[in-house]
């Protein structure tokens, strides 16, 4: 065997060796992965709270019911004493992503209020959460 053969054959055997090692893992990391989204991390809190996403005429759309259903799971195994449904009103004024998920549909005087484009933001909701905490002093 020549020196460029040679050279050719320890490099694609160093190629071979490099894919093996990238492909273990890979598969390695792919498993260890699905082996912890398999697990069940439950721990007590003092609330649930379920984001609003979307109501249509006093009905939950299907990934607010979703969410709706989990909290639900998770208050009846005792995760938490409170479930606070969160969501503004949207379009419709009668009704509110969080009164939905609270099962009245009305809006409250804790649903999000509008910021200046006619949507919640990150502020009204903290400042809905201030308002819930104070009135329960």
């Amino acid at each position: 065997m020549s020196g460029k053969a040679s050279k050719r054959h320890g490099f694609l055997k160093l190629l071979g060796l490099l894919l093996f090692a990238f492909l273990f893992w890979f598969g390695w990391t792919c498993l260890w992965v699905v082996r912890e989204s398999w697990q069940q991390e439950i721990h007590p809190a003092d609330a649930i709270v379920v984001f609003g996403a979307a109501e249509y005429a006093g009905r939950p759309s299907p990934v607010l019911r979703a969410r709706l259903d989990h909290a639900f799971y998770l208050f009846q195994r005792g995760v938490s004493p409170v479930v606070i449904t969160t969501g503004g009103a949207g379009d419709d004024p009668k009704y509110s992503e969080g009164g939905v998920g609270r099962g009245d549909g009305e809006v409250a005087a804790l649903d999000e209020p509008r910021d200046d484009d006619g949507g919640p933001g990150p502020r009204d909701l903290l400042s809905s959460q201030k308002q819930l905490e104070n009135s329960h002093v």
